[in-house]
């Protein structure tokens, strides 16, 4: 594509983490929880798997824009989050994506199998099943590779 459409980095980050914390959201992850048929999954905290999942997705997004953008827009994008968060009592989130975030860094060569051994710690403490972890992994892929494909036609700017 020649020319991108540029995206305001407030306009970009408010729709996304106003889906994220969508009910369409949640309904998409009790599908997949159902589709896992996991037993340690399905006896896990619902709103604990709800938010370790909207700080895998969160952190998954942040690096997408880093990878993609300037990073006068990565930086205001992590502020604009950080900001979203704390406006509405989330701080838990911003903790758990930075989690999320150390556990992406500490692999040279696939973040999101670290990423999805601390989901299964955190959710289910280990016990999540093999072929659950491998559906998770997937997803995380699926998302991550979404996020990039969106970069392909859009450029976030802060003015």
């Amino acid at each position: 594509m020649l020319f991108k459409k540029r995206v305001l980095v407030t306009d970009y980050c408010t729709g996304k983490l106003t889906h994220l914390f969508s009910q369409e959201s949640e309904m998409t992850w009790d599908n997949l929880r159902t589709r896992c048929d996991d037993a340690a999954l399905s006896q896990a905290d619902k709103n604990l798997y709800y938010d370790n999942l909207r700080a895998v997705m969160s952190r998954l997004m942040q690096i997408a824009i880093a990878k993609n953008s300037k990073m006068s827009s990565g930086i205001a994008a992590q502020l604009f989050m950080d900001d979203y968060l704390k406006k509405r009592g989330l701080t838990e989130i911003d903790s758990l994506s930075g989690e999320y975030s150390q556990a992406f860094g500490s692999s040279y060569t696939d973040g999101v199998t670290p990423m999805v051994e601390l989901f299964a710690h955190k959710v289910t403490q280990s016990k999540m099943a093999e072929h659950t972890k491998r559906q998770f992994y997937t997803a995380f892929y699926v998302i991550l590779k979404t996020f990039f494909e969106e970069f392909e036609s859009i450029k976030l700017v802060t003015v």
